[in-house]
């Protein structure tokens, strides 16, 4: 059964390390980092081991659809950065550059 997306994002920032809806999933990375995907592409979101949680702000504007996922992504415990990652790899240096 597929959630909805705001439901996904409610349980990434509960910690949730999977789970899919239409067009975004939570991954979790080998070093206990989560990453939240649209498309399977997009890293909209990463949360570091220790909890702390980044949205990137560069997929804005991507898509109408992007556009909708990204305002579901708020919150006093989100840093908003202005990158658009496509990769787990960038999304971790922009977090550990900004951390």
């Amino acid at each position: 059964m597929t959630i909805s997306n705001s439901n996904l994002v409610s349980r990434f920032y509960n910690g949730d390390t999977s789970g899919k809806a239409n067009r975004m999933e939570i991954e979790e990375c080998d070093d206990g980092a989560t990453v939240l995907w649209g498309y399977g592409w997009a890293v909209y979101a990463f949360r570091t081991p220790n909890g702390k949680v980044f949205k990137f702000n560069g997929w804005d504007g991507y898509s109408a659809t992007t556009t909708k996922h990204m305002n579901l992504i708020y919150g006093a415990k989100v840093t908003e950065m202005d990158e658009a990652p496509e990769s787990i790899e960038e999304a971790r240096k922009a977090a550990t550059i900004n951390a």
